[in-house]
């Protein structure tokens, strides 16, 4: 095991633009959805592995990463959703930022955990990660986001 990709929880993984050229190890870690958060690095791999890009810029706000943070988490969702699903492979170039929301997001959106609970989980695991203001702002929002529609839903 490398630097270049971490394991978050069970079956998620995030990586670098170097995590994305593992193919054994992707292989081994049964990887079957590699998810590219940039919208420049190109694709490597097996036809057995799915692999769909996420575009987020780094310092931008607005809509654009917001909806690829929710596309991203939704895919995860359906992969790790299915026990026989394999792993999911989360990377951008450093694996710092960009792959850190999205997964962020899914923990927010789909596990129910709060925006600091999510960044604290993964910044220890990963360090170095989520130091941006602008990505926790994003991770905190989605956490008002999922309490309100919980509120709405008479869930809370």
């Amino acid at each position: 095991m490398s630097n270049h990709q971490t394991l978050i929880i069970d079956r998620l993984w995030i990586g670098d633009r170097m995590s994305r050229k593992m193919i054994r190890w992707m292989k081994m870690s049964k990887i079957k959805l590699v998810c590219n958060m940039t919208p420049d690095l190109e694709f490597y791999g097996s036809h057995l592995i799915t692999h769909k890009r996420f575009p987020m810029n780094d310092g931008m706000k607005g809509d654009a990463n917001w909806k690829s943070m929710k596309k991203s988490s939704d895919e995860i969702h359906r992969v790790l959703q299915n026990p026989n699903g394999g792993s999911v492979l989360v990377h951008c170039h450093q694996g710092l930022s960009r792959s850190a929301s999205a997964i962020g997001c899914y923990l927010i959106r789909y596990l129910g955990w709060s925006g600091d609970r999510a960044i604290e989980w993964i910044q220890t695991r990963r360090r170095g990660s989520l130091t941006y203001i602008g990505f926790r702002k994003m991770l905190w929002k989605w956490e008002n986001e999922s309490q309100t529609q919980e509120k709405s839903k008479g869930l809370v």
